[in-house]
């Protein structure tokens, strides 16, 4: 806003810039002999704030997953430094092997590094310093499952043994580990809706909603009421869960279950609702949590599809070590380190933006762009 006497301007700072920007306007209010008032104020609750991302050097990088989602709100986690690891350990999990996650460490010191164009809009410095925590992961999770190069190497998990592809026992704990890690991943997403309800004062949604202590016992009481049904051990000794079958109706995760069922269903008496919008409401919480915990599944395929070209590889070395170097050793390893690659890097971030971050971040904020002289 101007005048012909006066100027207005009005902006955004950020809450630890106060004393810096403070300190420049007392200089400029000297220079214009006091010709120049100026004032601090919180914004209101309703008001439409711009955010800025604080994160660990180590974690910027992550940002370019998140800003590709959309910015955080004023009053969001910013879920910079739990999607960064999570999605990190994702593609590990899908593309273990010690050698391709060398090469791609080393590959992507060598792109953040020297490469600083862009090529077909793809910021290849960026892309070398995301590829640098994937090689890393990868190559541990190379080491744990005992792949080099798609050639088999000692597995470290006491749970598999050389050549576990073959055997069933191994199989099947693997696609136990990712539906594990993926109930972890999607109670630690519906604590964080929690938190940001809580913070906006959304507290029916915090209690009774679908991502809130309502859908936390639901996902609870579903997957627990599964194990018991099926009798599966989660921790050795520690967490197992006897087979029940028809019994489980009368055990206690059934009952968590059935917690959150009736939470949800009570949510349109305090939220005004239709009660037949409340039970499609609970249709859709309980199918889509079924879905998502079936969704992560994927991650053991894709190890097992990793796995099973190191056994082609195998059986190509001892029928012909000629045809086993060339199309193994050399065609599969390129395969794998382009297309498994690009796949395995996809699929992960699929994971991470619609079965984790769907629950808890809405990603419709504004970035704070400072107006500088």
């Amino acid at each position: 806003m101007k005048s012909e006497t006066m100027r207005v301007i009005q902006g955004w700072i950020p809450e630890d810039r106060i004393k810096s920007v403070s300190r420049a306007l007392e200089f400029l209010r000297e220079e214009f002999d006091g010709k120049l008032l100026y004032e601090f104020r919180d914004p209101s609750p309703d008001e439409e704030v711009p955010t800025v991302l604080k994160n660990p050097k180590i974690f910027k990088i992550f940002e370019t997953l998140v800003r590709q989602y959309g910015w955080p709100g004023r009053l969001e986690s910013d879920p910079t430094i739990i999607s960064g690891i999570l999605w990190t350990i994702m593609f590990g999990m899908m593309f273990p092997d010690l050698g391709h996650g060398i090469v791609i460490a080393i590959l992507g010191i060598l792109f953040s590094r020297f490469l600083k164009k862009n090529i077909l809009g793809l910021n290849l410095r960026k892309l070398g310093k995301l590829m640098i925590g994937l090689g890393i992961a990868s190559a541990i999770f190379g080491v744990l499952m005992g792949e080099f190069f798609l050639m088999e190497i000692p597995p470290l998990l006491p749970t598999l043994r050389a050549g576990w592809l073959e055997d069933a026992s191994g199989v099947v704990w693997l696609i136990k580990m990712a539906v594990f890690f993926g109930i972890a991943q999607m109670l630690l997403a519906l604590s964080i809706s929690v938190r940001n309800y809580i913070r906006s004062g959304k507290l029916v949604e915090a209690i009774l909603g679908e991502k809130g202590v309502a859908g936390i016992l639901l996902l609870l009481g579903l997957a627990l009421t599964a194990f018991n049904f099926l009798g599966i051990t989660v921790i050795p000794g520690i967490l197992e869960f006897p087979e029940l079958r028809m019994k489980v109706l009368t055990s206690w995760p059934f009952f968590v279950l059935v917690a959150g069922l009736i939470m949800l269903l009570v949510k349109p008496f305090f939220t005004r609702e239709e009660n037949v919008i409340g039970i499609g409401l609970v249709l859709e919480t309980f199918i889509s949590l079924l879905a998502n915990m079936f969704s992560y599944m994927r991650i053991a395929g894709f190890a097992i599809v990793h796995a099973a070209l190191a056994m082609v590889v195998f059986r190509l070395m001892q029928a012909n070590p000629l045809m086993g170097i060339g199309i193994g050793l050399i065609f599969l390893n390129l395969f794998a380190l382009t297309i498994e690659f690009l796949v395995c890097m996809i699929q992960a971030l699929r994971l991470l933006y619609y079965e984790f971050m769907t629950k808890f971040y809405q990603g419709t904020g504004t970035p704070y762009t400072p107006w500088k002289l």
